[in-house]
């Protein structure tokens, strides 16, 4: 498709063609998913989510402001980024980019490209493949500022206690608050009107023959969750 057909993510109303959920909503949904999600008690679920959001905000508002995609790769190799395009990953196809800390590495799998462009123009319309790539740069160069600023993030994504006898316990970070944060510093970034974890939902969601119909049930559910805890409501 000819390049000028192609339209940009901050373009794109999503909310046209799909069932939508706001960025806390999908936050939610996302540390539900997280193995140690059991472990985290009630009333600090919500101080968990905000205090994950506001640190991907807190990472973005310190970065300059990116003009393009060329402005964005020059500024990460200048920090001593390496950037690999990768076919797929290795062991596990559902891995979509990732971040190596030794040396400073981004590898970007083509596989995912391929699967978010083919998502749009099957559904919305074709984007700017650059974008797509920008998604996955952004999300792992917060990785790169978290790993740097260790302290910030270890204040930041708290521990929950998983296993307890008497004075020994053992404690894990939730990773999905990291994984939030993340997503909500690409979104931040790219100044999109929706979250990049949405992208990953429909696209779960698709893949195991979801209805619109039933995607909406399933956003209707998590608001129904979220607005409960809200309330104070057991």
């Amino acid at each position: 498709m000819d390049n000028k057909k192609r339209k940009s993510l901050r373009a794109l109303h999503v909310d046209r063609i799909w069932p939508t959920l706001s960025p806390k909503g999908l936050a939610f949904l996302e540390l539900q998913q997280d193995p140690s999600f059991p472990f985290v008690p009630k009333e600090e679920i919500l101080p968990t989510l905000a205090t994950a959001i506001a640190f991907g905000e807190e990472m973005a508002q310190q970065q300059p402001e990116f003009t393009d995609y060329r402005n964005l790769l020059n500024y990460l190799l200048q920090a001593g980024l390496k950037i690999r395009f990768r076919q797929q990953h290795p062991t596990d196809q559902q891995v979509r980019a990732q971040y190596i800390h030794q040396p400073p590495t981004i590898d970007i799998f083509l596989n995912s490209i391929q699967q978010l462009q083919n998502f749009f123009t099957k559904t919305i319309t074709a984007v700017h493949e650059e974008e797509l790539i920008s998604l996955h740069l952004y999300h792992e160069l917060f990785h790169h500022l978290e790993k740097k600023a260790k302290k910030k993030s270890k204040k930041k994504i708290k521990k929950c206690t998983i296993k307890q006898w008497g004075p020994f316990t053992i404690k894990r970070r939730l990773t999905s608050a990291r994984e939030i944060a993340a997503h909500t510093f690409t979104q931040t970034m790219m100044r999109l009107n929706w979250s990049p974890l949405l992208l990953d939902r429909l696209i779960f969601y698709t893949q195991q023959g979801w209805t619109n119909e039933q995607i909406r049930e399933q956003f209707a559910k998590v608001k129904i969750e979220l607005k409960a805890l809200e309330n104070g409501e057991n």
